[in-house]
């Protein structure tokens, strides 16, 4: 907790710079360049998570439809293709590329199998599904007994 501002929020994100801030979530009406919302928020608040709250004002607020929104990645999430969709709104996401780390299969390596609800690994072993987390991500998992004397181990996880 920041001593000199308590009410700020201690951010840590990626290519950003690291400690308490504020931050303003501007909504931007790209034929005119007119900004039509600024909402701000502790540092520590994710964009996604007041966008929907944000649409909803906007939508309430001034007289004229919303066609179409564009978005960057961090807005792609089910909640707000949710909100979206019910709304009437065409929405382009920007998805996020995760770069991976060196000499490591990614993600695309990796094939999905619908029809079973699995993934096969490059050495052909089925990955089952075992929860969901809060952000909506379903997580998959191998069986360690195969894993552990698996000749690409060290390609797909860094995982012991």
């Amino acid at each position: 907790m920041s001593r000199t501002d308590p009410d700020a929020g201690y951010m840590y994100r990626d290519q950003k710079p690291e400690g308490f801030f504020w931050l303003a979530h501007r909504t931007v009406d790209a034929k005119h360049n007119f900004i039509v919302d600024v909402h701000v928020t502790p540092g520590n608040v994710s964009d996604s998570t007041v966008y929907v709250a944000r649409l909803e004002h906007i939508l309430g607020r001034f007289a004229f439809p919303l066609e179409a929104v564009a978005l960057d990645a961090g807005y792609f999430t089910t909640e707000i293709a949710k909100a979206l969709v019910e709304r009437g709104v065409f929405g382009v996401i920007a998805r996020r590329r995760f770069g991976g780390k060196k000499g490591m299969y990614r993600r695309t390596s990796f094939n999905y199998v619908s029809e079973e609800d699995v993934y096969v690994c490059p050495a052909k072993q089925r990955l089952t599904y075992r929860t969901t987390d809060r952000h909506g991500y379903r997580h998959y998992a191998s069986d360690p007994a195969i894993c552990q004397n698996c000749p690409l181990l060290e390609k797909c996880t860094s995982n012991r």
